[in-house]
């Protein structure tokens, strides 16, 4: 599902303020919000259970971040709420994973090139994009018809009335 609209700049047919919901069959869920009325962006996070994900930390997905954190959860009593990572950790509550300063577009281009040459299977391929795509194709959908949509999978179609499983 996808909310939001036009509350500031009126000249526009794209909403300015956005936000989609979505939830996965293997108990997984998104949740996108995006504002062009308001500067401050919104850090690039994967939330998961005893650990966090940081991605992009200033929130601004086309520049570069230095690293990428680990962030572990842990309990009032000091311990981590997902055991196993303790040796991960190592006490410590964050880990730091440096990032290469690479262009992604050339990176992105030259593995298609390559690939188109050797035949072998990109990095993004068509299958992948799809997966996203049906996302994002969803919450634009859900906001103009406003109602909750649902995706089965099975046949790759989008409906407004729940999949039977």
């Amino acid at each position: 599902m996808a909310g939001g609209g036009i509350y500031e700049f009126h000249d526009r047919e794209v909403p300015d303020t956005f936000y989609m919901m979505g939830d996965y069959a293997k108990g997984h869920s998104i949740v996108l919000s995006a504002s062009m009325a308001n500067s401050q962006h919104i850090p690039g996070l994967i939330r998961g259970h005893g650990a966090s994900l940081t991605m992009v930390e200033h929130g601004m997905f086309e520049r570069y971040s230095p690293f990428i954190t680990l962030k572990a959860d842990r309990m009032r009593d000091g311990k981590y709420i997902v055991p196993e990572l303790a040796d991960k950790f190592k006490g410590e509550t964050e880990i730091k994973i440096p990032i290469e300063n690479n262009n992604m577009m050339t990176a992105h281009i030259g593995n298609f090139l390559s690939c188109m040459r050797s035949r072998e299977k990109p990095v993004l391929d068509v299958e992948t994009a799809a997966h996203a795509q049906v996302l994002i194709s969803m919450g634009v959908q859900s906001y103009r018809e406003g109602k909750v949509l649902y995706f089965d999978e099975k046949k790759w179609k989008v409906s407004d009335k729940p999949v039977k499983a």
